[in-house]
């Protein structure tokens, strides 16, 4: 998952959708969240797509912006702001 612009520090969570770490952009000097997709055909693959495309679109003060995004064998991840804040627990 490694990308050399990005520093994994640790998996934040693991879900049905993927997992979530906080990372760290070597080139800005800042933290980082990547959310890692795993899709295990091209549908699948489509989907996520679609989905970050759309979420590229949605610009709210309480949603991190999207900053990058990268694909290897079986993955898409998306990079975001990290914003501290409150699990939805």
């Amino acid at each position: 998952m490694e990308n050399s612009k990005y520093i994994i520090v640790r998996e934040l969570s693991k879900g049905g959708q993927g997992t979530v770490y906080r990372g760290f952009d070597k080139a800005v000097g800042r933290p980082v969240a990547i959310k890692e997709f795993t899709y295990k055909n091209e549908g699948e693959k489509h989907r996520i797509e679609e989905n970050i495309k759309a979420a590229k679109l949605c610009f709210h003060p309480a949603l991190p912006g999207i900053l990058d995004i990268y694909e290897y064998p079986g993955k898409i991840c998306m990079v975001m702001e990290f914003t501290k804040g409150m699990t939805l627990h």
